[in-house]
């Protein structure tokens, strides 16, 4: 009696089941690496598009301010203004900053008071302030604060007016 010959055995070798396992672990392990990283690399992009579109409507804002300061006096937009002409205050080519990443509508909200600085990911929020600090719904508005929520940190990012009177 020889060995047995290496055509007539069925299945495989130890070596050949670990080497299989090995490779088939580096593939999905590359892959799952590859796939986190490519997340990651979304999650800062669309939050790069919230801070180019919030400080975009924060320069529209300031816009308007310098206008209404030689016209009527000094103010910010009113949530009146804002709620019902957003599209009035935004040079028409630049309407899609009023639009959050991979939102097809609107995402500016106006903040109902002082306190409700919450958004979601596919929010801004826009808060104008009387001077005596309340939610300026008729003008003067003396300064305003944006609100964005960052994808890759999940904090509020603020985004204040240049004039804190």
């Amino acid at each position: 009696m020889g060995k047995p010959n290496r055509a007539n055995a069925h299945g495989y070798t130890l070596i050949e089941v670990l080497t299989v396992i090995m490779v088939l672990a580096i593939i999905i392990g590359s892959g799952w690496a590859l796939s986190t990283g490519y997340v990651t690399y979304l999650q800062k992009a669309r939050d790069t598009e919230r801070q180019s579109d919030v400080e975009g409507l924060a320069r529209y804002f300031e816009q308007y301010y310098r206008v209404n300061a030689s016209v009527s006096g000094p103010t910010y937009p009113t949530t009146t203004q804002v709620n019902s002409s957003l599209t009035s205050l935004i040079d028409p080519s630049d309407i899609s900053i009023t639009r959050a990443p991979d939102q097809s509508s609107n995402s500016v909200s106006v903040a109902a008071d002082t306190n409700a600085a919450r958004p979601s990911f596919d929010q801004y929020i826009y808060q104008p302030i009387t001077s005596a600090g309340a939610i300026c719904s008729a003008a003067p508005c003396v300064r305003f604060v944006f609100y964005y929520r960052s994808e890759t940190t999940g904090d509020v990012v603020t985004v204040e007016s240049r004039r804190q009177q």
